[in-house]
This record gives C-alpha cells, sequence and structure tokens, in this order.
C-alpha cells in the first residue's frame, strides 16, 4: 500500500467529463468540462500522511498491527468511475510480489545510493538503479 501511494502509478487518474453544470464548493464546473483527479498530491499531502516524502509501510497498520486503509488512499481512484480491474490488480500484486520475496533476495550493489526518486507524467516512472537479485533456492 505504502508504495502505491508514495509512487501513484497514474498520478493524475483518468480523465472524465461533466455530465451537468455543476457547482461544486463555490465553483461552476460546466457540462461538457474534462476533469482529473490529483491522486498524486493527495496521496502526498502532509495534513492527510505525516512525513509523505518518507517511505514509511507502517503508516498502514493500526496499533494491533492490523491494516487500516484511510479514504485518502486512493491509488485505483475512487467512486463509481473507479478502476473496474482494482480487486484483480490487488490480488496480482499480493502473488507477484510475495512469490519474487520468497525466492528472491534483493540487494543493492556495494556503494550504490538507492532512491525512490521517478519522472512525474501521465504515469509514475522510476529513474534507473541497480540491483543485486540472488536466488534463494
Amino acid at each position: 500500500m505504502e508504495v502505491q501511494r508514495y509512487a501513484t502509478l497514474a498520478p493524475l487518474g483518468v480523465p472524465h467529463e461533466v455530465v451537468d453544470d455543476t457547482f461544486l464548493q463555490g465553483y461552476a464546473i460546466p457540462k461538457g468540462a474534462i476533469i482529473l483527479a490529483n491522486i498524486w498530491a493527495i496521496h502526498h499531502d502532509p495534513e492527510v500522511w505525516t512525513n509523505p516524502e518518507e517511505f514509511r509501510p507502517e503508516r498502514f497498520l493500526d496499533d494491533e498491527g492490523n491494516i487500516c486503509q484511510p479514504k485518502e488512499y486512493m491509488p485505483f481512484s475512487v467512486g463509481l468511475r473507479k478502476c473496474v480491474g482494482e480487486n484483480l490488480a490487488k490480488k496480482e500484486l499480493f502473488i507477484v510480489f510475495s512469490s519474487l520475496l520468497h525466492r528472491f533476495t534483493f540487494k543493492t550493489p556495494p556503494g550504490v545510493e538507492t532512491s525512490l526518486e521517478g519522472t512525474l507524467g501521465a504515469s509514475f516512472v522510476p529513474k534507473p538503479y541497480e540491483i543485486i537479485v540472488i536466488n534463494r533456492d
């Protein structure tokens, strides 16, 4: 969950068209306007996430170690138009990620600094990096 929050894959979600003239918090949004949800801004809002630029997986655990999901966590967008593949994607992410961790050890080469930086655009693209993958068999 922290990977998906920190490195929001689709930072602006997908475009949506307004179907009726709408007023939202004092703003007029005309019918036919294309709107985007700035998911990256929500996932990096310091009023929601303590030190949002830090990678801290424990932010999704309560005091008893149970997973908790704040309403501001929305890697698949929200509402009626959120990603229809969310449930499948979550299951696949779990299977692939846990399989990789089960079969391999991941290390950085000696003297190489790690970074979670990337290029933010239509999608988040990590900067090139070096990694050592060691088979556990």
